[in-house]
């Protein structure tokens, strides 16, 4: 905009799609497609030569790895699918257990930088809506199992010093 503001915008857009056929252990058959848009806004101001301040927004979509909904390597020793069952007791395979999470972060920082200091504060404010977490269990062969928590918040606060 200026020598002392700027503006940031990114976009992002994402397209994933897995698919399984003729898998022949449990008969599971199935494609699961998302599509993820993502925004990204900041600003920038520089209030003196070595120093600035910022502020910023994203919303970041992620979505689950195709083991999440099915870890097929494993279904000989009894991996079974990760989605809702029907009521005779079959897969839906349009249901998955394991959501895509969203989370929405908010950050406001500021540095300052000069020939033999740098100095960097940063805070972050990140809810997240599905969020995609071990839940504390194993399967049969060690590996950890998620699955989604409904709402989290993560916050806190970075800073750096580095002396040349």
């Amino acid at each position: 905009m200026n020598e002392l503001l700027n503006f940031l915008a990114e976009i992002q857009f994402a397209y994933h799609r897995y698919q399984l056929l003729n898998e022949k252990f449990v008969g599971t058959d199935f494609s699961i497609k998302d599509s993820y848009f993502n925004p990204r806004l900041g600003i920038n101001y520089k209030y003196q030569m070595n120093g600035i301040t910022y502020i910023s927004y994203a919303r970041v979509s992620r979505e689950p790895r195709l083991t999440n909904y099915y870890n097929a390597d494993e279904s000989s020793g009894g991996e079974v699918p990760q989605f809702e069952k029907n009521a005779l007791g079959q897969y839906d395979f349009s249901k998955p257990l394991v959501k895509p999470e969203t989370m929405n972060d908010l950050e406001l920082g500021t540095s300052y930088t000069n020939d033999k200091l740098s100095l960097s504060l940063n805070f972050y404010y990140m809810l997240f809506n599905n969020e995609i977490v071990q839940q504390g269990q194993v399967d049969q062969f060690g590996q950890p199992i998620t699955g989604n928590m409904e709402r989290t918040i993560h916050y806190g606060m970075e800073a750096v010093i580095d002396y040349n």
